[in-house]
């Protein structure tokens, strides 16, 4: 049977977070019309522990940038927090990152702090972020999980795994997909073809039959709440799950799994902020959690709201920001924009990425295609182009058997890195990483 890792949120606009701050998802109420489903939150070598993880400030935002081909850390200030070094930068998660160093032509991952310093040495061959204390780590080629010192919880015995969410972590075994819990214990057996992230208590799973692939969506203790006709897995927010129906249209299902409204869309992304970016006839608006049009569909394109801002594209290609009653609130003028968070975002303009607070102030982070060439010198352009399908998957390698980092939409604006055969290494908001070269029309 086929095991594949589909994207988790389908249809959402720029709903990755670009910023490097990662904030762990709260958990919601469970209900639905007063009726609540309920859900409960190997041989391997095992590398050596360091010392445990110091404390971090709370209020400290730091957000990679790039000198060169090295990574580091800039402050929201815009000032040099942690000296370009590494050859990857990972988002900052619960205080810490993930950062990679080049050890006998093999890239390591290991764990930093706010100050730069190592806490957990470069042992890995890949990693996660950390989620309640915990985070998956790739060692000798197989995936578990380790806590804040570094000792693994759950053995490195998986051939994927994902995130916790809810509590739960999916992990891949030979016989399937399963969920983890934190203390390490199998909390639903590998059985599944396709498996989704639990969010608000729920997940949808799929196991692959001759008719194709049957989703479900089941509870934390694998209850089934329903069997669901639907083309991928979703994820809920704020009780609704946007999902593709068997037709190809976009919709909402509600906790029980039973469409909430009647309009079927072009596209749909998650809620946030009691608001949830749709499209129709070509155009991105917004609805409410009572499928009510809020924004009348206006946009090129469209993402989630966070901090009462959502960014949105014109019909030029250029990126500002709306407020929730659909006012412009920062000017278009962005090639990409991504989510805020505590009160910044990531964003691109010409061939620099930048970070934009609530009020419309920017500030530079680094050249998109910056070479470590003394200040005054006029960096070379790079080309750019625009997604040319309903939804490209931008993945971490050159295949596509790579793990997906992003979903992009069509008419989304990228800028382009290399060229890697048939695949372009492109740019989009925080995000890096390789299309497909057929669906990416470049620009004049």
């Amino acid at each position: 049977m086929r095991r594949t890792r589909r994207r988790l949120s389908v249809g959402a606009i720029y709903l990755a977070a670009f910023l490097a701050v990662v904030i762990a998802a709260a958990g919601f109420a469970l209900f639905y019309g007063g009726n609540n489903i309920e859900g409960s939150a190997a041989d391997q070598a095992t590398p050596p522990v360091t010392s445990p993880l110091p404390e971090q400030e709370a209020d400290v935002l730091l957000v990679p940038y790039r000198a060169g081909s090295v990574w580091g850390y800039k402050s929201n200030t815009g000032e040099i927090s942690i000296e370009a070094q590494f050859t990857d930068a990972r988002a900052f998660s619960e205080g810490y990152a993930f950062v990679s160093v080049a050890q006998n032509g093999a890239t390591v991952y290991g764990v930093i702090d706010a100050s730069g310093a190592w806490v957990i040495d470069p042992l890995y061959q890949d990693a996660g972020a950390f989620s309640g204390g915990l985070a998956p780590v790739k060692y000798n080629d197989r995936w578990g999980f380790i806590n804040a010192t570094g000792e693994f919880v759950v053995d490195p015995t998986y051939e994927d795994a994902g995130n916790f969410c809810d509590g739960l972590a999916r992990v891949l075994s030979s016989e399937g997909w399963g969920y983890v819990d934190t203390a390490g214990a199998l909390a639903v057996e590998n059985q599944y073809d396709e498996a989704g992230d639990f969010s608000e208590g729920l997940a949808f799973v799929g196991t692959e039959g001759t008719g194709g692939t049957q989703y479900y969506l089941i509870t934390s203790q694998n209850e089934t709440v329903a069997p669901v006709s639907i083309r991928g897995v979703g994820v809920y927010a704020e009780n609704f799950a946007a999902v593709q129906n068997a037709d190809g249209g976009w919709i909402f299902l509600n906790r029980r799994g039973q469409q909430a409204f009647d309009t079927v869309f072009d596209g749909a992304g998650s809620f946030s902020e009691g608001l949830a970016a749709v499209q129709v006839d070509g155009l991105w608006g917004y609805v409410n959690t009572e499928g009510q049009t809020v924004i009348e569909p206006q946009f090129a394109a469209a993402g989630a709201f966070a901090n009462g801002r959502a960014p949105v594209q014109n019909a030029e290609g250029l990126w500002g920001y709306i407020d929730n009653i659909g006012s412009v609130v920062v000017d278009y003028q962005y090639l990409s924009a991504g989510e805020f968070s505590e009160g910044y975002a990531v964003v691109t303009r010409n061939v620099e990425c930048g970070l934009v607070d609530v009020y419309g102030n920017y500030k530079t982070l680094y050249l998109l295609d910056s070479t470590g060439e003394p200040d005054g010198e006029e960096p070379e352009a790079q080309r750019t182009g625009t997604v040319n399908a309903s939804s490209l998957n931008v993945r971490e390698k050159p295949s596509t058997d790579a793990e997906v980092l992003e979903q992009l939409e069509d008419g989304e604006t990228v800028t382009i890195l290399e060229e890697d055969g048939d695949w372009y290494l492109i740019q989009s908001g925080d995000t890096t990483g390789y299309v497909s070269a057929e669906y990416i029309e470049l620009s004049e």
